[in-house]
């Protein structure tokens, strides 16, 4: 019996618990060491101690998934067999290239940018795993804000973010290794004052969250917890920050200095993570909010789309390959 991995239950330090679903959309659920198997893997219970799947975990994803998955999936297989006219299969997936360069957008004007990325992201270890699937928030990422950079556009996300004052660019960036919070894509100024963090969701079902155990009760009462009485107007216990762990430890980035904003973006067909992070919102300081934002990254690209030259064309392409889904 071969299954289909749609959602992570639980994420720990070694092991995550992932639900799959088989042919018949029944569903199950499978403890793996962590990185071994992506949503939207395939596996069998050859090697694997599959088990039957908590109602709760069932009714948790339905709820969390309420966007057009399935419509996604079709759509990007599309792109690659007919646009590209890539039929060669990583792992033998149909939406998985064999070569992470595939998964860049070639041949609109910015090909030396892009691969000289990642490239730089493989030599430092950065390069996720996945990089080569289609529904990489990664790659996604790194399509979308790699020609801004070249082109100094980045203003083009919003008035708090000026190319001239935030000379210093990255992906992958940990800002804080104590804290540990890896942002997709960070800006800052020259002194470090000022910043914009990025949060990337293309594909992933959800926000993460994580398990109190000892390890993250241990940060939550020597970073986390100081930190939230900055941020929250309301009293937020430490396992309804777990629930929310991924939005809390973005959005504490923005109450560490004035000048420090937290950016979430992601297609408009993503109204549910926007609906998480407005519920988010209600329960932060008034002071706060005007420095956590909520970008759809299809607003940025049709500004694009409307400026002439290489930008033009290159974000009419990006639109093609990633936004051009029907709901």
């Amino acid at each position: 019996m071969e299954y289909n991995v749609v959602y992570v239950i639980q994420s720990g330090p070694k092991n995550s618990r992932l639900l799959l679903q088989d042919s018949n959309q029944n569903y199950y659920s499978v403890k793996v060491p962590n990185g071994s198997l992506n949503i939207g893997d395939m596996c069998s219970n050859d090697d694997l101690c599959i088990e039957d799947a908590s109602p709760n975990w069932v009714s948790r994803y339905e709820r969390q998934t309420a966007y057009p998955r399935k419509k996604m999936m079709e759509h990007l297989i599309h792109y690659k067999q007919c646009i590209l006219h890539d039929n060669e299969n990583g792992n033998g997936i149909k939406h998985v290239f064999t070569d992470p360069r595939k998964n860049l957008i070639g041949g609109k004007g910015f090909d030396d940018e892009l691969t000289g990325c990642i490239r730089k992201l493989n030599a430092n270890g950065t390069l996720r795993n996945d990089f080569t699937h289609m529904t990489s928030s990664q790659a996604f990422t790194i399509n979308f804000f790699t020609p801004l950079i070249a082109e100094k556009k980045l203003s083009m996300l919003g008035p708090f973010c000026h190319d001239a004052e935030f000379p210093f660019c990255a992906y992958e960036y940990v800002k804080d290794p104590a804290e540990e919070t890896q942002f997709d894509f960070y800006v800052s100024g020259q002194n470090g004052i000022r910043t914009v963090s990025v949060e990337v969701k293309y594909s992933e079902d959800r926000f993460g969250d994580a398990i109190d155990d000892d390890n993250h009760l241990e940060k939550y009462s020597k970073i986390y917890g100081p930190l939230m009485s900055q941020t929250a107007s309301v009293p937020e216990n430490q396992y309804e920050f777990f629930e929310n762990y991924q939005l809390w430890r973005n959005i504490l980035y923005a109450t560490k200095n004035p000048g420090q904003h937290v950016c979430f973006l992601f297609p408009a067909f993503r109204k549910d993570l926007k609906g998480r992070v407005d519920y988010i919102l209600t329960k932060c300081k008034e002071e706060i909010k005007p420095f956590i934002h909520v970008i759809y990254a299809d607003c940025v690209v049709e500004e694009l789309i409307a400026l002439e030259g290489r930008l033009g064309d290159y974000y009419t392409e990006f639109k093609r390959k990633y936004l051009d889904i029907e709901g």
